[in-house]
């Protein structure tokens, strides 16, 4: 998935999920949490398992906030 910061915030929306290219960048260099409903719009967007943004992530789902980076896990998917 080799989607600019721009036109994946434009594919979130799209989907009814209201993230902009800020959020994403902030996501991307771990400055804020991903919350569950965002989680549900990575897994809609790029068709990948909670599962696997989770366990790709080295990180666990300890309450409705998680932080990593779920670009990181799609871009090594080949």
């Amino acid at each position: 998935h080799n989607l600019s910061q721009r036109d994946l915030a434009h594919k979130l929306q799209l989907a009814g999920f209201d993230m902009d290219k800020n959020v994403i960048t902030r996501i991307e260099t771990n400055k804020r949490y991903v919350t569950d409903i965002e989680l549900k719009a990575f897994v809609e967007v790029f068709h990948v398992s909670y599962n696997y943004l989770i366990d790709n992530s080295k990180k666990g789902l300890n309450s409705a906030y998680t932080k990593f980076n779920p670009f990181k896990s799609i871009k090594s998917q080949s």
